[in-house]
């Protein structure tokens, strides 16, 4: 890495990635194409690798050919040490955490255009839809600052630990390395420098145009309590160690909001058929119920948890044909 690189990177992409190569192709081909020679010497791409396997490191070589590529490959790190381990090793002011998604066209110009014009920019929440839709998942407006840290979680609460829709200004983030690792096998390690960075003296940017394009997965039973455990446990615990960082009840608004997305969630994706129990049996129920016995949501959420599964089906079929009538009547698509 020359001088002039190691000086002036002002973003680190930052790759994990487990047993995905089609998913890495994927987002490195999505790379490929917006990494002109006029920004090379200001972004860097890393890649952690925790596959068993060298298919992965097949075509990471075979993109390092054409782009640049600081490739790391270990025994299996987990999610957790591998966003520390990508973080530290990053030399860039900001660090883009990545998944298994894909940047979309002008993504990477847009952002440096963005943390050049503003550098004292701390956080950016990047829009994102789905593969198979056009529609962005946030829907409040064009590219701007939020107005602070609050509305942030209250815009954003329910994904706001999706990994690759964040970009962190990386003198922040790393100040909070050490007391994050108290969570790592939480798989949320990420939520906490995201906190940690939030709660800190900063601008905080929205970037309205969907950039990410997510590739959602449909998920087993096992996938499905381990989601319940990250997003409605370990994001509470963690979430809960900033409530004195925000104004008021920022954090137990976000929190309301976060279980409200969780539970519904549930709902239709038992209706939808998966083998999935949510009620007194299930091995979530418990901790759930610890943790938001005290919010409003939790006791409207109740009936709906321990209804059987069938009743639960009627329902879900009665909404269908409800809002598939709606459509329908007033010409939507």
């Amino acid at each position: 890495m020359n001088d002039k690189k190691l000086n002036g990177i002002l973003l680190s992409i930052c790759i994990l990635t487990y047993n995905q190569p089609k998913e890495i192709r994927a987002l490195l081909e999505s790379l490929r194409s917006q990494i002109t020679q006029e920004i090379m010497d200001e972004i860097e791409i890393l890649v952690r690798d925790d596959s068993p396997d060298s298919e992965t490191e097949k075509i990471v070589k075979e993109y390092s050919t054409k782009t640049p590529i600081d490739y790391f490959k270990g025994e299996k790190l987990g999610i957790d040490k591998a966003i520390l381990f990508l973080t530290e090793k990053a030399k860039g002011k900001y660090i883009w955490w990545i998944g298994d998604d894909e940047v979309d066209k002008g993504g990477i110009e847009r952002v440096l255009t963005t943390v050049k014009k503003f550098p004292n920019i701390s956080f950016i929440l990047v829009n994102f839809r789905n593969f198979n839709r056009n529609e962005a998942a946030f829907q409040f407006g064009n590219d701007r600052f939020f107005k602070d840290n609050n509305e942030v979680l209250g815009k954003a609460a329910n994904v706001l630990g999706f990994i690759s829709i964040t970009i962190l200004k990386r003198e922040m983030a790393l100040s909070g390395i050490e007391p994050s690792k108290k969570y790592i096998g939480s798989e949320f390690v990420n939520l906490y420098l995201i906190f940690h960075v939030l709660s800190q003296k900063g601008r905080i940017y929205f970037l309205s145009k969907p950039y990410i394009i997510d590739h959602l997965k449909e998920h087993g039973e096992d996938v499905f309590y381990r989601g319940f455990q990250v997003f409605g446990v370990n994001f509470f615990n963690i979430a809960q160690e900033f409530k004195d960082k925000f104004e008021g009840k920022s954090v137990r608004k976000m929190l309301a909001k976060n279980f409200s997305h969780i539970w519904r969630g549930a709902l239709v994706n038992q209706a939808r058929g998966q083998n999935v129990k949510i009620g007194f049996s299930s091995p979530i129920f418990k901790p759930i119920c610890k943790l938001y016995w005290s919010f409003p949501e939790f006791w409207l959420a109740l009936p709906f948890l321990i209804m059987p599964r069938f009743i639960n089906r009627f329902f879900y079929k009665i909404y269908k044909l409800f809002f598939s009538h709606r459509k329908w009547r007033f010409g939507k698509k």
